[in-house]
């Protein structure tokens, strides 16, 4: 029988399905910290520029397409990826990689027109701040950072690896009982990646379910209100069905069955408005939802990917 360490190593097998991925995004927040006795006098004057125990050395509305382009990045990581057992990181299937650095590029490329726009317009955005609040100039005019300096603070990027189990204690260690305690944690360490692997690729399963559930559910509580399906709600369950095909890395068959039968129950733009195909799809609706609210046999469904890596 294979030994903890060899189960966890053919586990770890489980990562060529994808990479491991970072976004990485930041910019000058202008915010500068001052004096508590400066901030209270300020948050009294002028409350507006006071947020966090921090004054704001310029208008909000200068940094906001960069919280924009953060926001649509981050929601294209998710959309395309899994958490991962790793809290820092997401899990990004191989076969939606291509699309998701595609929509990534687009956003670095924005952000760099953003920065350059900034920059263009920071000193004279600095000037106008500084002559609009007069009571608060002194205390702050020579806080701003040089605008030759300005760049280096901005960064939009991200980087991927793909992750391999060390094969075990590498380390020259000549005390043998300090080697024997390293031995002992790196098993126990052996032991607590296995059960995690475990729960991720049932919380990947989890995920898809809801996923289905979700949107199903949405459907179904509007035709039982007496709603019409309209079609920009048809399209983002047809938008469920090309993300979980492809999503589906673990190859959960009953997911697989969920979204087909989701596929062939869908009406038509000319046909949802017709009686019994109306009533036909509410009925697939109840069954798929029913089926997808039950994550009692989470594990007995991804248990076929599990025994992929298990010797």
């Amino acid at each position: 029988m294979a030994s903890t360490m060899e189960q966890t190593q053919a586990k770890a097998s489980i990562f060529i399905d994808g990479v491991l991925f970072d976004l990485d995004s930041y910019w000058w927040k202008g915010f500068v910290q001052l004096e508590a006795e400066d901030i209270e006098a300020i948050k009294a004057e002028i409350p507006d520029v006071v947020q966090l125990g921090r004054v704001r050395l310029l208008k909000h509305e200068a940094f906001k397409d960069f919280q924009l382009i953060e926001g649509k990045a981050r929601l294209a990581v998710e959309k395309y990826s899994y958490p991962f057992m790793i809290s820092t990181v997401r899990f990004v299937p191989y076969n939606v990689l291509p699309d998701l650095i595609d929509i990534l590029e687009g956003l670095k490329k924005a952000f760099q027109v953003y920065v350059d726009n900034f920059i263009f317009k920071y000193e004279e955005n600095r000037e106008n701040y500084l002559m609009q609040y007069v009571r608060l100039a002194n205390r702050i005019k020579d806080r701003y950072p040089d605008v030759m300096k300005l760049r280096s603070r901005f960064y939009f990027g991200w980087t991927f690896f793909e992750m391999a189990m060390p094969e075990g204690v590498r380390a020259e260690i000549a005390d043998t009982q300090q080697l024997s305690k390293i031995q002992d944690a790196w098993q126990n360490s052996q032991n607590e990646v296995s059960r995690r692997l475990d729960k991720w690729v049932d919380d990947i399963g989890a995920a898809m379910r809801k996923e289905i559930f979700n949107t199903c559910k949405n459907m179904q509580e509007k035709l039982e209100e007496g709603k019409v399906i309209r079609e920009s709600t048809l399209e983002t369950a047809r938008e469920t069905i090309r993300r979980l095909r492809t999503m589906n890395f673990i190859g959960d068959k009953q997911v697989e069955s969920m979204v087909d039968d989701l596929a062939k129950a869908l009406p038509g733009n000319s046909e949802r408005d017709i009686p019994a195909i109306a009533s036909a799809f509410k009925g697939s609706l109840e069954s798929i939802v029913k089926e997808a609210g039950d994550l009692s046999d989470v594990s007995e469904f991804t248990g076929e990917y599990k025994r992929r890596f298990i010797l």
